[in-house]
């Protein structure tokens, strides 16, 4: 398979008390993993296709990885009902446990 273009990830510089967008010119939401830099903070945000969320510093876990990482473990849980669990995006901890 040939590698293609799939979108574009917008990069946004603003202040903290600007409203971040959400959807383009066009109607269509913005690209998932698109940046807002907060200039008078230095806080830096990530879009992940639905909401945008605060990248810890020092620390850059995608929110998609998050979502692709819950959707693993579901399955995982599914095919292996003695096992707990968890991507952390319920805001627990993340976690797996063998009961």
């Amino acid at each position: 398979m040939a590698i293609r273009l799939s979108g574009t990830i917008n990069d946004y510089v603003g202040l903290s008390t600007d409203t971040k967008p959400i959807v383009e010119d066009d109607g269509k939401l913005i690209p998932a993993g698109s940046r807002f830099f907060e200039q008078d903070t230095g806080a830096d945000y990530r879009f992940n296709g639905y909401a945008w969320g605060e990248v810890g510093r020092g620390q850059i876990v995608s929110n998609l990885i998050l979502e692709k990482l819950d959707g693993i473990l579901t399955e995982l849980q599914k095919q292996n009902g003695h096992l707990q669990v968890g991507s952390g995006l319920d805001g627990q901890e993340a976690r797996v446990i063998a009961n």
